[in-house]
């Protein structure tokens, strides 16, 4: 019902629900090793949870909550099986925002959500924000640090430094924007149904 994949060292680690027999939703963490699935640990949450990463030794898992209509949260922890909530709105006083994405990268986590890119540091705080109220599916950051952020209905966006550019010529209902492992300074944008 639900997958996502993140690398721990050489070690990919994949995400998945599963519903029981009685429509409970279990979590279960993976380790990838030689094409094979090994079990670590499961969990067992009524939330619907997206985009897991293994970040500062914690075990975090994006919420979308029960009805999706709730502040932004997560669940962390060092131990998967217990797993905490956090509620990263309270921190800052910020509204609804469903999260879309999350990245790390130098000891920072990037949320997209449906108000913004947040930006979290090593312990779990909200310490920054980009494109406040816009809806930002997913950021990706270069080797000048700039961030490059793809949008709901805005495009994508770029934040070389303190200032902002639009990118033109790109429908409005962007997806991703993903690196080319195999081709040096290729980006692959992507919306529905074309990239």
């Amino acid at each position: 019902n639900f997958v996502s994949f993140y690398k721990d060292g050489n070690t990919p680690k994949l995400l998945a629900l599963k519903l029981d027999s009685e429509n409970n939703k279990i979590y279960y963490l993976y380790d990838l090793l030689n094409g094979q699935l090994i079990l670590k640990d499961s969990i067992k949450i009524n939330s619907i949870l997206t985009n897991y990463i293994y970040f500062n030794k914690l075990h975090i898992i994006l919420d979308r909550g029960e009805t999706g209509q709730e502040k932004l949260s997560l669940y962390y922890g060092t131990t998967f099986s217990k797993l905490k909530k956090i509620q990263v709105d309270d921190q800052k006083d910020f509204f609804v925002s469903f999260p879309y994405n999350i990245t790390q990268f130098q000891n920072k986590l990037y949320i997209s959500t449906s108000s913004g890119e947040f930006i979290l540091n090593d312990k779990i705080q909200v310490i920054g924000k980009l494109e406040n109220n816009k809806a930002t599916t997913s950021i990706l950051i270069d080797f000048e640090n700039g961030k490059w952020l793809t949008t709901r209905n805005n495009g994508i966006y770029y934040h070389p430094n303190s200032f902002v550019t639009k990118i033109e010529g790109f429908d409005s209902n962007i997806n991703k924007i993903i690196i080319n492992p195999y081709v040096e300074n290729e980006l692959f944008i992507t919306s529905i149904g074309k990239y």
